[in-house]
């Protein structure tokens, strides 16, 4: 079996692409307590949950009135009773957003403009 190396190329580049931008397409997807409602800020960013990171703007972070939304391949919807804590870190270049859950869950956003999302998760 004779393999065509420019063939091959063009096959690795289509999945290399379908495999980054799938995570990207899924993060747009809607949990059913958004419908109806309109986010106070959202953002498409970097991020990382746990361990676990992105270079690509794979994570959407929602925050609505009553909950906050934070999705990579599904979206996930967590009460404002459940953030134990709020902060912005990092450098002066690398600014993030770091939130953390009374369930040990820690997550981290490069948005923006950290400051107004903080204290758009502080309000409650």
């Amino acid at each position: 079996m004779n393999l065509n190396p420019g063939l091959f190329g063009v096959v690795f580049c289509v999945f290399v692409g379908a495999v980054l931008l799938t995570p990207m397409l899924l993060a747009r997807r809607r949990a059913d307590q958004e419908r109806g409602h309109a986010p106070a800020f959202e953002a498409f960013c970097v991020g990382s949950f746990g361990f676990g990171g992105t270079n690509f703007p794979m994570f959407r972070l929602s925050i609505y009135d009553s909950f906050r939304v934070i999705a990579l391949l599904s979206p996930t919807v967590i009460p404002f009773a459940q953030v134990a804590r709020v902060e912005v870190c990092g450098s002066v270049l690398a600014r993030r957003v770091r939130i953390e859950t009374k369930r040990g869950a820690t997550y981290q956003f490069a948005v923006r403009n950290p400051e107004q999302v903080v204290g758009l998760l502080q309000h409650a």
